[in-house]
Parts: structure tokens; sequence; C-alpha cells
């Protein structure tokens, strides 16, 4: 069989960043497991970047039998595009082929999935997902059998993700690559506001610990990871595991840093904690959610806000890194509620902090009350509900006015603003960047209608010394951003001059500056892409012509 496996693509608006570009794990499994059956198997990330492949002819040339879609629920608008997409193409006849979804958007909403999608996988699809593909399974619901020996899952299918531009950096360091890991699902904690349950339920299952070193060897052997991050609800949650995992890091010499999710009443040991430090741990990532007792009960945290003090403590003194996600805005908050999480932030000192704005996701408590309460402003056609005042908190917490605008850091704690570095040795303009930069931009913009590039603005190509000089030059001109492209994946989806950062592509109406001392190939690289000369800005104008 011939499965095309697809990704939804991140909503234009949301209530908090998707910015975000890692792998998708839990589909680059299904990916193994198909390839291992013998099964044809092709891959498109539409949330990493739009791929067009629907807008094509693949389905008519490639005919694959099934395409299978994983969505969550922010990104469930795209999902629906992508059905009626697939559906248009098959009542015209030119595919003939069965739609199949997965993700927790389904697993907690199935009432949202239109009537003509042939086969809905309602939690954990390793085990489901083969036998429908296979013939074995022909009915439209399937409720996914969990994977009760985590150690029979294939490593995720690295080959489909290591060569796209998914974002391969850490906000703790500087070490690159990062590579994210899966290790354990369930959680048998009972947090009113989350609905991970729905997908996963309560029962804890974990890969053994000789497996997750074994994964990170591998990682390190044939990846050259610097770093990994445990992306999994309770990474610590068995803390023998966590234990026999870092004597074996440790006993083997596996030299890579790593960074998990947990709870603190998980690290109130400080000989544990230290163990994990001598084993590489550098970060932490904390549901600390609330400082107020009462909202803590209401979340059903089962946490205290002494443990957080001291599990804190202990982590900052033997230099791990922490990061505390907040959950603000629930229709039952006050202000003093709010007051007591941000004397908490002020005692804990954490190195960085999250303040999520509550929405609710079908499948919590919290939902659930809001829903039979009617304690919400708007419910999208996702399921999606908004409280009464959310508007007012993203304007609080995330500092604008525009519909769902997502959180960014203060300018201090923010990962790759790029302010003003020194120029690196290998730059070829430097010294004297600055007045040189100044002096070609002028010889290039000359003849330039700078009305017109006013008004429509220019992509820059770079995010380094170079270009802040650049930009500092376009700034002084009034001349706006429109994009902001670089090769360098560990600066892709960064901020530079308030822009993110992406891979290049083509846009139209637009001219380009090049800001990098890899003129020539860039220009090349810029043509191939569609662009004609007129359209290229380079500094050394001398590069076009070697």
């Amino acid at each position: 069989m011939k499965v095309l496996f697809m990704t939804s693509p991140a909503p234009e608006r949301a209530g908090f960043s998707t910015a975000e570009k890692k792998p998708p794990l839990g589909t680059g499994i299904l990916i193994s497991l198909l390839k291992g059956r013998g099964h044809e198997v092709a891959f498109r990330d539409e949330y990493l970047a739009p791929s067009g492949v629907l807008e094509g002819s693949y389905l008519e040339t490639e005919k694959p039998d099934f395409v299978g879609i994983y969505s969550n629920t922010i990104c469930y608008e795209g999902t629906k595009e992508i059905f009626s997409k697939l559906q248009r193409k098959r009542e015209k006849g030119s595919w003939k082929g069965k739609i199949l979804v997965g993700g927790p958007h389904t697993s907690a909403a199935i009432e949202t999935v239109p009537d003509f999608v042939d086969h809905i996988v309602v939690g954990e699809g390793e085990v489901s997902v083969p036998k429908i593909v296979e013939g074995e399974l022909r009915e439209r619901v399937v409720v996914g059998e969990k994977v009760t020996d985590m150690d029979s899952l294939p490593r995720p299918s690295w080959e489909e993700f290591i060569y796209r531009n998914y974002d391969w950096t850490s906000p703790w360091s500087d070490a690159y690559p990062v590579y994210t890991m899966n290790t354990s699902r369930g959680c048998p904690f009972h947090c009113t506001f989350c609905s991970v349950n729905a997908v996963w339920g309560r029962s804890y299952r974990a890969m053994s610990a000789e497996r997750v070193v074994a994964d990170m060897e591998h990682m390190v052997t044939y990846y050259g990871a610097k770093g990994i991050f445990f992306r999994e609800d309770h990474f610590t949650l068995d803390k023998h595991r966590t234990q026999k995992i870092c004597e074996l890091l440790l006993k083997k010499n596996i030299r890579v840093e790593w960074y998990c999710e947990t709870r603190v009443d998980q690290l109130d040991d400080p000989e544990y904690q230290a163990l994990m430090a001598r084993a590489g741990c550098r970060a932490f990532y904390i549901g600390v959610e609330s400082g107020s007792p009462r909202m803590l009960e209401l979340f059903k945290k089962g946490e205290r806000v002494e443990q957080f003090v001291r599990a804190f403590e202990i982590a900052h003194s033997l230099g791990i890194k922490t990061y505390a996600s907040l959950v603000v805005g629930t229709p039952y908050e006050t202000e003093e509620d709010l007051l007591l999480t941000e004397r908490l932030i002020d005692r804990i000192k954490p190195y960085r902090v999250g303040r999520n704005v509550y929405v609710g996701l079908p499948g919590s408590e919290i939902y659930e009350r809001i829903l039979r309460e009617g304690a919400y402003e708007y419910k999208d056609p996702t399921g999606v509900l908004y409280p009464k005042g959310y508007l007012e908190r993203v304007d609080r917490y995330y500092g604008g006015n525009d519909y769902f605008k997502p959180y960014r850091l203060d300018a201090s704690q923010a990962r790759g603003l790029n302010p003003s570095p020194s120029p690196g040795k290998g730059n070829p303009l430097a010294p004297g960047l600055r007045k040189k930069v100044r002096e070609a931009l002028s010889k290039r913009f000359c003849g330039e209608d700078l009305s017109l590039l006013r008004e429509s603005g220019v992509v820059l190509f770079g995010s380094g010394s170079l270009a802040t000089e650049v930009f500092s030059y376009l700034q002084e001109q009034g001349i706006p951003l429109r994009s902001v492209f670089d090769n360098d994946s560990k600066r892709l989806c960064t901020l530079f001059g308030g822009v993110k950062v992406e891979g290049p592509s083509l846009k139209e109406g637009v001219k380009i500056v090049v800001a990098s001392q890899w003129e020539r190939e860039i220009a090349l690289q810029l043509t191939a892409l569609g662009y004609g000369e007129e359209r290229i800005f380079l500094l050394n104008d001398k590069a076009r012509r070697r």
C-alpha cells in the first residue's frame, strides 16, 4: 500500500506562539512501522511549511491508497481544509484513496470530524493504523489499543526529519543540534485544565532505562546530537527509571546534555537532582501553573507553593536552568490569585516564564464546567472555548491588541533577537563594518525609488552581524522588513528585527538584500527560486559575476 502522512498547518492566529517547529515523533513512529511492513510511505509536514502537495498532481500521479492526517485542536481548522481538498478530488474522480485522521483533537472531539472521512483513530495509533492500512480493520471509528510494551516501538523515521528545516535549537543553551524524544505515555494525575488524558489515558507506561539510553546514544552517534529534550508529560515520574538512566549515561560516558518536563514533587531530593546534573541534565520544564493555593486546588495539581520554592532552589544551586509554565485567565481566577503568582515567580526566579492565557480544550474538566455554566464568550468550530474576558487577558499578557497575539518573552530573555553582535572574523566587510555597509547600500539603492521600497518593504537574507548593520541602515531609510531568510537551521523560527526568520522561498513583488559572506552562492540559490537579477541586492556586486 501507498500511504501519505500529513500534519495540519499552523493557524494564522492562535492564543499562543506556533513558531516552534519540532518533528512530529508520533507520525515518525507510524512511518517506521509501515515501512517495516513493506508499505511505501511519504510524508509532508504542513505545520513546518506548506508543501502544496494537494494543489499539485501528486495524488493523481502517485495514487496513495491512504492519506493520514495528524491534528490537534489548535490546528483543526487547517485539518478541515485538508479534508475538503481531498474530498473534492474524490468527487472529481481524480483520486480514489481513503482519508484517515488521528491525533489529540479527534480523540477529544470526534463529533467535529466530517462524515466522509473514512477512518478515525481515537487514542494511540501504532497498533491500529497498520491494521487499517492492511484491511484488517474496516470500522470508521477505531479505538486504538494502548501500547503496553513501550520498548517494542521502533525509533521514529529520522531520515524523514533530519534534512528538513526544523528548529534544532534549545532555549536553554547554545547546544546544537538538539533533538526531541518521547519515552513515556500516560499521566496518572488529573489536572483540570489539561486534556492529555483524553489521548493517552491515566495509565503511565515508559520505555526501559536501557532503551532510553540506547536511543540517546544512537542520536549522538548517527545524528550528532549535542542536546536532547524529552517532550513528555513526566519524564521523571518513575524515580528508579530516571536514576538508572543517569547511571547508564555516566557508565557509558555518553556526553550529551538533556532537558525534561517534570513536576516539583518529583524534584524534592537534592541528591536525586545532583545525579541528574552529573548525567547531563541542564534544564527542567515545570508546570507551575499558579502561585495561588486556591487555584492549585482548583487545578487539582496536588502540589504546594513551598514545594515549588524548594525544587527551584535545589535546581539553581546545581546550575540547572528552569522554565516555569503558568496558566492564567480562567474565569475563576482573581486579581489576588494573579498577585500571588507573580510573588511566587519573584521567589523562585526561573530562567524563563511562560504565561499561557487559558483556552478551554475539549476533554478537560474545567472545559466541561465552563461549557455547563456558559462562562465563555465564544466557542469556535473546533470546540475550543474562549472564556469571558479572554481578549483583555491576551492584551494584558501578550502585549498587544492583535487577535490571539503570541506571547513573547521580554527582550532580556528572548532567544534570537540578535542584538548587534560583533562582526565575525570571517566577515568580508570587517573591520569598518558599519561604514562599508552604508557605502555599499547607498550604491546599490542609487536609482531606486525609495518610496516604493518603503511601501513594499524588502526581504533580508541573513540574520548575523552583517545583517544587523544592514537592518540598521534600512531603519534609517524607513524601509521595513517584509521577511527574513537564513539557511542556518539554528536561526530558523527565531526573531530578527521583530520578524520571524524562515527558510528561503519566492516572495512576489519584493526585492531582496543579501547580508552574508556567501553572496555568490546565495545569489545562485535565489535565481533558482525564481528571483530575477534585478531583484537581488548584493553588498559586493562583483560576487554576482564571479
